[in-house]
C-alpha cells in the first residue's frame, strides 16, 4: 500500500514525460505499467504505444489483481497499442502479437564471451540500467568493469 503514497508523484512525472515522447514502451505486469496504462487510456499522446506483457498470458490459477486488471486492459486494447506476450494463444486479438524472449544457442554464447574477451572500456563508463537491480536480472554479471 505503500506504493499508493507515491502514486501523483508518478503520475505527474508519467504526463509529463509523455507529453515529450514519440513512443512509449509500458512493461507490464508491475505497479507502474498499472498507473501507466492508467493515463494511457485519458491521452492522445504519445500516438506509438507498446505494451509488453511479461507475465503468464492465461494462468491457470490464482494471480494478483494488478496483474489480472493489467491483462483484461491490455486484452481491450484500452492502451490503444500494440501488445506483445509470451507464448501463442488462440483468439488473441490484431493488435496482440507473440513475441518470445530471446534465447541463445551454445555457440552464440561462446562467440559473445569471444567478442567480451577481446573488448577493453574505457573510463568514465556511463551505464543506464532501468529494471531490478537482483541477480534474477544477472546484472552483476553482464556489468563487470575492468578494476572491480
Amino acid at each position: 500500500m505503500g506504493i499508493l503514497t507515491q502514486y501523483p508523484t508518478y503520475a505527474r512525472i508519467i504526463r509529463e514525460e509523455l507529453q515529450q515522447a514519440d513512443a512509449v514502451h509500458v512493461r507490464c505486469p508491475a505497479n507502474i505499467s498499472l498507473l501507466t496504462l492508467m493515463i494511457l487510456m485519458r491521452t492522445q499522446t504519445p500516438p506509438y504505444r507498446w505494451a509488453k506483457y511479461a507475465g503468464n498470458w492465461r494462468p491457470e490459477q490464482g494471480e494478483p489483481w494488478s496483474y489480472g486488471l493489467q491483462r483484461r486492459w491490455l486484452e481491450q486494447n484500452k492502451h490503444h497499442g500494440v501488445v506483445t506476450v509470451n507464448g501463442r494463444w488462440p483468439d488473441q486479438p490484431e493488435y496482440v502479437h507473440t513475441f518470445d524472449n530471446p534465447s541463445l544457442t551454445e555457440v552464440e554464447l561462446a562467440e559473445g564471451r569471444d567478442a567480451a574477451e577481446k573488448r577493453r572500456l574505457e573510463s568514465p563508463v556511463q551505464l543506464l540500467f532501468v529494471g531490478a537491480l537482483n541477480d534474477g536480472k544477472g546484472w552483476g554479471v553482464c556489468w563487470k568493469l575492468p578494476g572491480t
